[in-house]
């Protein structure tokens, strides 16, 4: 999906793309949080494209950041 949004040339909607990308997979580092899932299925749950790496999520999730 960043792809496609980076091909039209426009910079909101790679921007509002990017940002989408890292809501849904903070969201998804929530869900695996409290759905006391693996650490496997989070990072096989992590949308690529945003600025967020996924090692920052991995990390976040691994140190229990919400204790």
């Amino acid at each position: 999906m960043s792809d496609s949004a980076h091909k039209l040339g426009n910079d909101y909607v790679s921007r509002y793309v990017s940002k989408l990308a890292d809501v849904t997979n903070l969201k998804t580092l929530l869900r695996a949080w409290k759905l006391e899932r693996s650490e496997d299925e989070l990072e096989e749950s992590i949308v690529p494209g945003g600025e967020l790496p996924a090692e920052v999520i991995i990390k976040a999730f691994k140190n229990d950041i919400f204790q």
